[in-house]
């Protein structure tokens, strides 16, 4: 939690083989798969971005190519 932006942070990481540079800024969008030929339709996460972004957060990522991927889910503090 961070009190001074308002914001709670959901901090996911991998150590996998991360994604290239180059698909990072497209990771998020509709059908878009590069592993179309085992059947991956590329909607999971449009999805999940849209989920998020309807509860007033942001979904964002980092990747290093052979570090792994972070993701980063900030959401706003609701008061009671």
């Amino acid at each position: 939690m961070d009190l001074e932006t308002g914001k709670i942070i959901v901090l996911i990481e991998d150590r996998g083989v991360g994604i290239p540079f180059e698909f990072l800024d497209r990771i998020k969008d509709p059908f878009f798969t590069t592993k179309q030929s085992s059947g991956n339709t590329g909607l999971g996460l449009a999805i999940s971005d849209r989920i998020v972004e309807n509860h007033g957060g942001r979904l964002r990522f980092t990747s290093f190519p052979g570090k792994g991927t972070s993701a980063r889910l900030y959401f706003p503090i609701q008061k009671a």
